[in-house]
């Protein structure tokens, strides 16, 4: 369990339990579909049935669901961390997915933005990642969260053309931390073009 003060209060980030997956649900759906251009529901509503189903993400045995919690246990903010690349949800090179951790779905509530709850959260991340001898540890983005965009590349992300997709018509854009020196035999191809 991590510990913070927000503005208003402290808040820890922990394991999710069971009944708190339907509020993550909600809260990542509202948050994805607020961002601008980023598709709704209507355009791909697969997506979003999957950022809902918080239950099925937590059943796999490589992934944990972390919560920001306030004192009062109200939810601000959340995040899928998955210890083994191959349970990310993402096809990819086996370059990339070996001896790595990601994370996704990295959400906070409108009333505790600014607080510094992303940060917190990606560095939750970071430590399991490390605890578990990653290599690196994998998010991706899109240009509707320029937020979450700018926090990476704060945090030391490294944008890499070889994690890059696209969802639909939804270009999707790949980072990276390195997590420790020896990295994995092949490297990332690394890009600062946004």
């Amino acid at each position: 369990m991590t510990q913070g003060n927000l503005n208003n209060g402290a808040y820890e980030i922990r394991d999710a339990d069971a009944d708190e997956y339907g509020a993550i649900g909600r809260l990542t759906v509202d948050v994805f579909q607020q961002l601008p251009d980023m598709p709704g529901p209507d355009k791909m509503p697969e997506f979003y049935a999957m950022l809902q189903d918080v239950g099925t993400r937590a059943a796999n045995p490589a992934t944990n669901i972390l919560v920001a919690v306030d004192s009062r246990r109200r939810l601000l903010g959340a995040v899928t961390f998955v210890g083994d690349m191959k349970f990310y949800g993402v096809d990819g090179s086996e370059s990339w997915r070996s001896g790595a951790s990601g994370f996704r779905h990295l959400v906070v509530d409108v009333e505790a933005r600014g607080c510094g709850l992303g940060r917190a959260l990606t560095n939750k991340c970071i430590q399991k990642a490390r605890r578990a001898g990653s290599s690196h540890l994998i998010v991706h983005t899109t240009k509707a969260m320029q937020t979450a965009w700018q926090l990476y590349d704060r945090m030391g992300f490294q944008h890499s053309v070889d994690l890059d997709f696209c969802q639909g018509n939804l270009p999707v854009y790949g980072f990276h931390l390195p997590l420790r020196q020896e990295q994995s035999t092949t490297p990332l191809i690394s890009s600062h073009a946004r």
